[in-house]
């Protein structure tokens, strides 16, 4: 721009010494005088143009100079930038690593913890269902006694069927069978026997109003006849049930069935009665037991109720035999003294030994 200036300046003084050539020659010495003072001037001003471009240009240098230090501290500011930037996206991406990390063990965890959990609770239900078929079990036997012997097979004594007396005399027999103290024979015995004189007072007791529904809801069981006799009582239920039968027809025919059964379990009792005579032995232990149950059955059970006349059937009239148990101790008693007289006799054999 001034440069331009300049040159302007050139070509106006061009242009009026031009002009100025046609003017007379009198004038020479003024037009030159004067060109020799513009000129002079232009110098003059063409050296402060100089020196005004010259600073201007020194100025400019220096802004560049200055600019470029801020463009380069500006690119080392990015370039530190740059690096903070790298490291705070290295340092996410680790962090992202490890929240992925942490997200994916909590998931496990969670699913471990889901895995445990129904583990837990499957094994809480196990033990709550073992335990709810234990309660079930024992609500089950509650009030009644299980017995399962080759004479009695799955029968149920319910409590209320029997006396307070023959209940305690049951659980003792069940104790000492436990305990192998009585052998099955001896246990079976004294229940068929206690199982025959219940029914019987029973029966003596409603020969006039027997009803079968009666009998069962008093505690009687079923399970308690001989399979043959329990099969026909279920057939007249089942007759019942569809009304093929009275119930006056029931009850007689149930009342016939269980005479028969009582004669049936005499019988029985005859023959287990013979084998025990024929199994006895003067084994001390044996003997014990035999008292022992003897002893029990000597404690006859009791009906609250009040007597009634006696039955007509032969079947109902029908008697247990039982061995006499005074006998049977008698002779127990004897084999126990000879047994202590003959080691007291070879204690005091060998004692005399001794002294000589």
């Amino acid at each position: 721009m001034k440069k331009y200036k300049l040159t302007k300046t050139i070509i106006a003084a061009c242009l009026t010494f031009s002009i100025a050539v046609p003017y007379s020659i009198a004038d020479a010495s003024t037009i030159s005088e004067k060109l020799q003072n513009d000129a002079s001037q232009l110098h003059t001003e063409l050296d402060t143009k100089r020196q005004s471009v010259r600073q201007e240009i020194e100025l400019t240098k220096a802004d560049i100079k200055q600019n470029r230090e801020v463009i380069n501290n500006a690119k080392e500011d990015i370039n530190v930038l740059k690096e903070k930037n790298e490291h705070i996206e290295k340092q996410h991406q680790e962090i992202k690593d490890k929240a992925d990390q942490v997200i994916e063990t909590v998931k496990q965890d969670k699913a471990e913890y889901e895995k445990v959990k129904q583990d837990v609770k499957n094994r809480i239900d196990s033990k709550v269902e073992d335990i709810d078929n234990k309660v079930q079990r024992v609500e089950s036997v509650k009030d009644k006694i299980v017995i399962n012997t080759p004479s009695l097979p799955d029968v149920t004594i319910k409590d209320k069927w029997l006396t307070d007396a023959d209940n305690q005399a049951l659980q003792g027999l069940l104790d000492k069978l436990e305990q192998k103290v009585i052998t099955d024979l001896q246990y079976e015995r004294k229940v068929i026997d206690i199982l025959n004189n219940t029914l019987k007072s029973y029966l003596k007791l409603h020969q006039h109003d027997f009803n079968f529904n009666h009998l069962l809801n008093s505690g009687f069981d079923i399970s308690t006849l001989s399979e043959r006799n329990r099969a026909l009582i279920e057939r007249l239920q089942n007759l019942k049930s569809h009304n093929k039968i009275s119930d006056d027809s029931f009850n007689m025919q149930s009342l016939d069935i269980l005479k028969n059964d009582l004669k049936e379990k005499a019988d029985k009792l005859e023959r287990l009665n013979a084998k025990l005579k024929s199994e006895e032995s003067s084994d001390l232990t044996s003997g014990f037991a035999d008292n022992f149950v003897d002893n029990i059955e000597a404690k006859p059970a009791t009906q609250t109720t009040a007597p009634v006349k006696q039955m007509s059937t032969s079947s109902s009239e029908h008697q247990s035999s039982l061995p006499d148990s005074g006998e049977r101790r008698n002779t127990t008693l004897v084999s126990v003294a000879i047994l202590l007289l003959a080691i007291a006799m070879i204690s005091f054999l060998f004692s005399r030994k001794r002294k000589k």
